[in-house]
């Protein structure tokens, strides 16, 4: 019976309400998370909801004052609690001081809760005099005379003017800090030390300039200022940002008037002017104000919009404008304060002059004067604006929001949940045959196998990679074909035929294999049916019922011969690069010798007379050291350990000199036929690089004519104008030197040539090649920015064509090189460092037959130590690649801090131990590579030192 009508019986039985619901929520797993999640979101949002309707109850605290700062340490005498003195020059209720006290209180509030702050309100704007100044310095002799404050806090002109002239009796050792600063000039500060603080730089251009945006019929800017400290300094210092201003509107302001002068003076104004209000807050009669109260009387008796520079006047009538705020600068001063009383000098804290201002407008008065929010500047602030209940109580409605969607939700579930019940048995059916077409329309190679060995699918990936059909394996009238059957060509008779016993095995004793719960895997070669050779990976993967019974396996093939291939090139070529080390180490060791026997040679040749017998045993000897020479540069090229050192070159001479060993790769039945270019060919561009171009070319031709054939090499001049850029689709204009290679071989068809410059691949057999010898080309060519192109027909042969950049032609006859030439001797000082005495030796005997003074270091250190004592005189030093203690490249890091400049030639018999990353020499640096004759080592020494 199956699971669907099983359950359908049982809930047939189900006759009580709680055991229906306990079938619906606990039958299904996944009914059961979802009612679970669905609780618990709900639970989680009237949380919520609960939360915000407490929190909306909640009554903003009062203002923090010196009565109760929040920071106070009751009966707290602990060394480590740390007192700051506060002294605000106004009294409580004026806005603008309190919320400098504000920022102050909160910034140390939440910095350190140890902290102890005192605060004096000064009360200057009620009791100015100098006079009220010394009584109150008197007061807080007496009052704090116990206090040893590290730092004091100055809010406002009156309080810094306090602080400065009775910090000497007051507060000797404190460090001053001052916020809230109207026209602050350094001068202020002039000759006192441990000070620092922030100056009230306020923005009345910017509030004169929102208003003339917002009014642009303006023509009168009255602006209204008190004459106390800071009043006068406001406007100073707003006269000095208007300026710019004058020539677009005027300015009027209004003198020390009383507040009955003032009100008259304000309704009298015409329809066209605006006021601009700085700091008031003493009329002409000493009457004091608050910044509430002055705003609500200028707005009140003014018939044009009232502008002004403070955020504490904002809200009391005035529209706003760009606006300065208190708590600000007394949370900037207070962050001053934490820094010195963290070891920070006070001295070292530059003043802060940015008093950031932000355009704030009153929503009110904006109604009032008619002026639409689009005319107010970007990024305004906007206080009083009418908000929706959604806008005001956002929280709230999106909680409910929240509640209610997640109800319908719940809903939608418990809709779906009962509709996915009744078709579960449908989806369950439809869901074997979808897995069936999954399996067959895979590009994996995938078949499926009951647990009596019969296969039960087999897919179209299968029948291509194996060859057997899917009639061969499967019947069609669902009487299941056994694995083995004994009709040939299945898969099992494929790999058994082809003894892959560890294959062969896992099939035979499949119901033991199976039985592992990870599965099998197991690899190798075989042929296909078309006898290509294949290397795959077959694995198997049981499936088990409920009870823990194999039912079925699901096996995958996969072919990975490409990557296995790709692996074994990638292996060859690391026994290329193995080789190529070895090559290098040989070279360096054989070049040392070398130049010992070519070097004493021409000492022994040249002190000869003509006519002595024994002369040409001598010149048998150089001129075998000269093919031994060529024998070890030839190494070195295959190992690719040669420098590359860009140079003008003669691209005929290379090529010359390179046909003897071009004949030494190449089987006796291969010919090479030379032909060049009338005039000598100058390309710039690295011999050595050339060289293992034409190396890499004639060896590829050579692969190419296993019954032998002719490879032909030459050289000319052409022109590359735009018809042949737009004929062959490559090039720049310009003259190039051309090098063709071309062979009699089998040639290429279209397919392979597209790929012949791609890494790794090739056409040889498995084990015959990397693949890697054309991609080298390529790179040589891109390298010396050329261009190479290929023509080529199966059975035709192929022709390479590389164009080169040419540098210059040289015409007319070549000469010939004298070899026995005089060298120019000299009598400069040369230091020669080189560990192999018998070439320290010969070197220094060279350079001293020739009159130079020869200085000798066996190794690196030596040769830093004798450079430094006789600096003054070496004019030249010769470094060996490979010493003791420290190496060529070390020694001459270590001159070169002692004289940048010095001129230098490296030898070495291996081209790696003196370059750099890249294969580059570094400017200035002439090298030889070993073996090195006498009259080459004359010849680099005169031609170093004349340079």
């Amino acid at each position: 019976m199956n699971i669907g009508t099983n359950k359908l019986n049982r809930g047939t039985r189900l006759n009580s309400f709680t055991s229906k619901i306990a079938h619906v929520f606990f039958d299904s797993f996944k009914t059961a998370l979802l009612t679970i999640l669905f609780v618990s979101i709900l639970f989680f949002l009237s949380f919520l909801l609960w939360h915000q309707i407490v929190d909306s109850k909640k009554i903003s605290q009062p203002v923090i004052t010196d009565q109760d700062n929040g920071l106070k340490v009751a009966n707290n005498t602990s060394k480590d609690v740390r007192q700051i003195l506060v002294l605000d020059s106004y009294n409580i209720g004026y806005s603008w001081s309190d919320n400098e006290i504000q920022g102050i209180i909160e910034t140390f509030k939440k910095a350190d809760p140890k902290l102890r702050l005192f605060i004096e309100y000064l009360d200057f704007k009620n009791f100015p005099g100098m006079g009220y100044a010394d009584r109150l310095k008197d007061i807080f002799l007496k009052k704090y005379r116990t206090k040893n404050f590290p730092v004091v806090i100055a809010a406002d002109n009156p309080a810094l003017e306090f602080v400065l002239k009775y910090r000497p009796a007051l507060f000797p050792n404190a460090a001053i800090v001052f916020c809230g600063i109207n026209g602050f000039d350094e001068k202020m500060i002039k000759g006192y030390k441990n000070i620092t603080g922030v100056a009230e730089v306020l923005d009345a251009e910017g509030s004169v300039r929102a208003a003339l945006s917002m009014f642009p019929k303006t023509q009168e800017v009255i602006v209204i200022h008190d004459y106390s400290v800071t009043g006068l300094a406001t406007r100073a210092e707003a006269e000095k940002q208007l300026k710019a201003l004058y020539d677009k509107v005027k300015f009027s302001y209004a003198e020390n008037m009383s507040i009955q002068e003032l009100i008259r003076y304000l309704k009298g104004i015409s329809s066209n002017s605006i006021v601009l209000a700085l700091s008031y807050g003493m009329d002409g009669d000493g009457q004091v104000f608050n910044h509430s109260t002055i705003s609500r009387l200028l707005s009140a008796n003014s018939p044009v919009p009232v502008f002004s520079v403070h955020e504490e006047r904002l809200g009391y009538g005035t529209i706003g404008g760009s606006l300065l705020g208190g708590k600000l600068h007394g949370e900037l001063a207070a962050e001053m304060a934490l820094r010195i009383l963290s070891g920070e000098p006070a001295s070292n804290i530059p003043i802060d002059f940015k008093s950031p201002a932000r355009k704030m407008f009153d929503y009110n008065q904006l109604v009032r004067f008619n002026i639409p929010l689009e005319s107010l500047p970007e990024k305004s602030i906007i206080i009083n604006k009418p908000i929706s209940f959604f806008e005001e109580y956002r929280s709230l409605a999106l909680t409910v929001l929240g509640i209610i969607i997640t109800l319908i939700i719940g809903i939608i579930i418990l809709g779906v949940n009962i509709y996915e019940r009744k078709i579960a048995e449908q989806a369950l059916l439809e869901q074997q045959s979808f897995t069936g077409k999954l399996i067959k329309n895979s590009t994996v190679a995938t078949f499926v196998l009951d647990n009596k060995h019969r296969v039960m699918l087999w897919n179209k990936a299968c029948e291509e990679l194996t060859g057997c059909m899917e009639s061969d394996m499967v019947n069609t009238d669902d009487q299941w074909k056994p694995f083995y059957s004994n009709k040939r060509s299945t898969l099992a008779d494929v790999i058994i035929d082809n003894n892959l016993d560890s294959l062969s095995k896992l099939y035979a004793n499949y119901s033991k294999s199976a039985l592992n719960p990870n599965g099998i895997k197991a690899e190798g070669w075989y042929k296909d049916l078309g006898g290509k050779d294949r290397y795959i990976v077959f694995e198997s993967s049981p499936i088990y019922n409920k009870k823990g019974e194999l039912t079925a396996a699901i096996e995958t093939i996969h072919d990975i011969t490409e990557s296995k291939r790709l692996g074994e090139q990638l292996l060859q070529a690391q026994k290329i690069e193995a080789i190529g080390q070895l090559a290098g180490g040989v070279a360096h060791d054989f070049n040392n010798i070398l130049t010992a026997i070519v070097g004493y040679a021409y000492l022994t040749l040249m002190k000869m007379p003509g006519d002595n017998l024994l002369k040409g045993n001598i010149e048998q000897i150089l001129n075998a050291s000269e093919r031994a020479k060529k024998l070890t540069q030839s190494l070195l090229s295959f190992s690719r350990k040669q420098i590359i050192n860009p140079e003008p070159i003669n691209l005929n001479e290379i090529v010359k000199k390179l046909e003897d060993f071009l004949h030494r790769l190449l089987r006796e039945d291969i010919k090479i036929s030379m032909k060049f270019d009338e005039d000598d060919l100058i390309v710039f561009a690295d011999s050595g690089q050339i060289e293992q171009m034409l190396m890499n070319l004639v060896a590829n031709a050579g692969d190419a004519m296993p019954n032998g054939g002719l490879i032909d090499i030459s050289t000319k001049l052409v022109n590359l104008d735009n018809k042949f850029i737009e004929a062959y689709g490559y090039g720049k204009e310009g003259q190039y030197a051309l090098v063709s290679v071309s062979d009699t071989g089998e040639g290429m068809d279209e397919k392979t040539k597209r790929r012949i410059f791609e890494p790794f691949f090739t056409t040889k057999a498995q084990g015959k090649g990397t693949g890697l010898g054309l991609s080298v080309v390529y790179g040589i060519v891109k390298q010396n920015n050329g261009f190479i192109n290929v023509y080529s027909e199966q059975g035709k042969g192929t022709q390479f064509n590389i164009y080169m950049p040419l540098c210059g032609v040289i015409k007319g006859e070549r000469q010939t090189k004298n070899e026995c030439e005089q060298i120019k001797g000299g009598t400069e000082t040369i230091l020669v460092a080189e560990d192999d005495a018998v070439l320290l030796r010969l070197a220094s005997t060279v350079l001293s037959n020739n009159g130079y003074k020869v200085i000798e270091a066996e190794d690196g250190e030596e040769a830093i130590a004798k450079y430094s004592t006789n600096k003054d005189i070496i004019k030249l030093i010769i470094l060996d690649g490979i010493m003791p203690n420290k190496n060529g490249r070390e020694a001459y890091q270590g001159i070169k801090v002692i004289t940048p400049n010095i001129k230098t030639i490296f030898m070495s018999g291996y081209a790696e131990d003196i370059i750099s990353k890249g294969g580059l020499l570094e400017p200035g640096i002439k090298f030889m590579l070993k073996p090195v004759t006498p009259l080459d080592l004359l010849k680099k020494v005169r031609e170093v030192l004349d340079a």
